[in-house]
């Protein structure tokens, strides 16, 4: 076989291995019914794991490196922030941020779970901004199983 086609052939076989859908870094605002959420986490799951980022007192915050991909799930989890203060690893209290704490407000239980939340979103190769914006949900009681 002539060198010339063993060497196309050898970057050929070599194609598949360097080119991937790539990542992207994730911008954007987080809103429940028109404001910003003040604190939390939001966390996109792709194929190679999640990726997580935390929100700002702004509603802003910021993912790096999520594995770019499309219809990928994410949950925004908003705990209390006053009960956040405790370090398990050192064993000691924090305090919470004074503006957290006055001016956070509870979000929808669904978004926070990374198995029925509804949110998902396309992630391209390069900077992105999507913003999050969460809506009022009716919460289902779970239902008496009849025997």
């Amino acid at each position: 076989m002539p060198r010339r086609v063993r060497l196309a052939l050898g970057l050929l076989a070599l194609l598949p291995a360097g080119c991937g859908p790539g990542h992207g870094d994730v911008t954007g605002a987080v809103t429940y019914a028109g404001k910003p959420v003040k604190s939390g986490i939001v966390t996109f799951f792709g194929p190679e794991g999640p990726r997580t980022g935390t929100i700002d007192l702004n509603g802003k915050y910021a993912v790096p490196n999520v594995p770019a991909g499309t219809h990928l799930k994410v949950i925004v989890a908003s705990p209390n922030p006053k009960d956040l203060v405790k370090n398990p690893r050192e064993g000691k209290t924090s305090a919470a941020n004074p503006d957290a704490v006055e001016h956070w407000f509870a979000i929808p239980a669904v978004y926070a779970d990374s198995i029925n939340t509804p949110l998902r979103y396309d992630v391209q190769p390069g900077p992105s901004v999507i913003d999050i914006e969460l809506k009022e949900v009716k919460e289902e009681k779970a239902q008496p199983s009849k025997r």
